[in-house]
């Protein structure tokens, strides 16, 4: 399934009753990712030391 520019401007219900757009959603899911990368990177690191 593609998402279109108007998909990604729907709201959907969010935490505690608040609304929040499909983009913004994907925009923090993304800084999720990131930062559990970065995680495992340093877990790694400090095993190997």
């Amino acid at each position: 399934m593609y998402l279109t520019d108007e998909d990604l401007t729907k709201e959907v219900p969010f935490e505690n009753g608040y609304h929040a757009t499909i983009r913004w959603t994907r925009h923090i899911a993304d800084h999720a990712r990131h930062y559990y990368a970065n995680i495992v990177c340093i877990k790694k690191t400090l095993k190997c030391s």
